[in-house]
């Protein structure tokens, strides 16, 4: 696929839900300026690209991995969708999103912070992806709160909730980040899939930093 097609999919992908509304597609060739309300939410299960085949996913996965994908300014809402992709359904791509990380990628983490959600597409990333979170830099989680979303691995949910716990010590936690939005999910999500999590140390730790008068169901 090239941008148009890639474009014109997204597209029809859009106008064919039924929680998106206010949608403004490109009209303009080489255009990739879309804009919409609704939709999926950033950590979700749901992704605008899951009723598509292999080879539509595998595609555009293929574009998001080149440096053409990387080069291209969607709008946010339309670059989390491929980030959530890539998460679920990375291993479509595995050799060629491995080759698409620099070696020293964390470098320009402002470049890569949102394609790091592929290390969520697999259990034996889960180390890469636990090290990210550790080093990671504030409004720069977003790829891998994506990653860890759709992650199996119990470490990587682990150092999560860890770090998590240091974040939320300073003061300033959430301030304009959106953090605190994507630490009421995980709390939900993990309230739901790790017995015993509300009792745990954890667990009882980032409840009592959201608390009531921040709803996370």
């Amino acid at each position: 696929m090239d941008l148009s097609d890639i474009v014109l999919c997204i597209g029809n992908l859009l106008s064919s839900r039924d929680d998106v509304y206010d949608l403004s597609i490109p009209s303009a060739k080489g255009s990739c300026d879309f804009y919409y309300e609704g939709g999926p939410m950033m950590l979700e299960d749901r992704c605008i690209f899951d009723e598509c085949k292999d080879d539509v996913k595998t595609a555009m996965l293929e574009f998001y991995f080149s440096p053409q994908g990387l080069s291209v300014s969607f709008n946010w809402d339309v670059n989390v969708e491929f980030a959530k992709l890539a998460a679920k359904h990375g291993k479509l791509v595995e050799q060629r999103a491995e080759e698409f990380f620099p070696k020293n990628f964390t470098d320009e983490w402002g470049t890569y912070f949102l394609h790091m959600a592929y290390f969520g597409s697999s259990g034996k990333y889960e180390r890469e992806l636990a090290r990210l979170i550790e080093v990671s830099p504030e409004d720069g989680r977003d790829g891998l709160f994506i990653g860890s979303w759709f992650s199996q691995s119990e470490l990587v949910q682990q150092i999560l909730m860890k770090e998590f716990c240091k974040w939320i010590d300073d003061f300033s936690f959430g301030g304009g980040t959106g953090e605190m939005q994507a630490l009421r999910s995980f709390i939900g999500k993990w309230e739901r899939t790790i017995t015993g999590f509300t009792k745990s140390e954890h667990g009882v730790k980032l409840m009592g930093a959201v608390g009531n008068a921040f709803p996370y169901r």
